[in-house]
């Protein structure tokens, strides 16, 4: 009977599965990396849509005839910036139709983002008198 030392074998064998087990560890780390960055990413943009809708009804409940208008959202949303743009609307003699550009900034890791809502606005005008 033949007598084999596999003692060398047995520490390469070991070293290589370390290698190919640390390889897959840092590629999984990094796919939860970036994982991380697009969660935080689409977070934020849900954030920024949920208050330009907020703020886009609040504009169509009132007559808004305010040209143009900056602001945050603050104070629960201090970061989120806006910006509202009321182009003169055509219309009649008892109403007019307002286009509105609403524009919410905000940052993701450093970057700028923006979120951009147009919408049209049937505003009614002040009642004119009738005469007879």
């Amino acid at each position: 009977m033949k007598y084999c030392n596999k003692n060398g074998y047995i520490l390469l064998e070991s070293l290589i599965g370390v290698a190919i087990l640390s390889i897959v560890i840092i590629s999984c780390l990094s796919i939860f990396n970036e994982c991380a960055k697009t969660l935080e990413e689409t977070r934020k943009k849900t954030i920024a849509i949920t208050l330009a809708q907020k703020k886009m009804e609040e504009i169509a409940g009132a007559d808004y005839t305010t040209k143009t208008e900056d602001g945050d959202f603050s104070p629960n949303f201090p970061d989120y910036k806006f910006s509202v743009v009321n182009t003169a609307g055509r219309g009649t003699n008892w109403y007019s139709i307002t286009d509105v550009k609403l524009t919410v900034s905000y940052k993701v890791k450093g970057a700028d983002r923006q979120f951009i809502l147009e919408s049209n606005f049937l505003i009614r005008k002040a009642a004119a008198s009738w005469r007879g």
